[in-house]
């Protein structure tokens, strides 16, 4: 299975496949859109813990003595806010994700 980066889901403008290829969103089929959306949401659980894990690291790094604390709060409020948010919400909130529902009701539209 296609592990999403954090690039896909910031960028609103294109999609990387698997392959490398790079697609336009807006030139991809309703279907096509309609996956990504499906397979973003399957993995959106596991993305957010390994995001949580990266940040746990991170913050331990950054508690050594020679460490002002700055980052080590920067990096503790973000932990704090991801650990109380759902992974749905947090990917639906992404750019990728508002596009990609724009044009979900863009093409329901058209179809009516």
């Amino acid at each position: 299975m296609r592990n999403a980066s954090k690039n896909d889901l910031n960028n609103r403008k294109t999609w990387t496949q698997q392959n490398g290829t790079v697609l336009r969103v807006k030139d991809l089929t309703a279907a096509h859109r309609a996956n990504i959306v499906r397979m973003l949401e399957r993995e959106a659980t596991a993305r957010h813990i390994a995001a949580i894990d990266e940040l746990t690291a991170m913050q331990d790094r950054a508690n050594t003595p020679d460490d002002a604390g700055v980052l080590a709060g920067l990096i503790r409020e973000v932990l704090d806010e991801l650990t109380g948010t759902d992974p749905l919400a947090v990917l639906r909130a992404t750019p990728l994700m508002k596009r990609l529902a724009k044009l979900a009701a863009k093409d329901a539209d058209a179809a009516v």
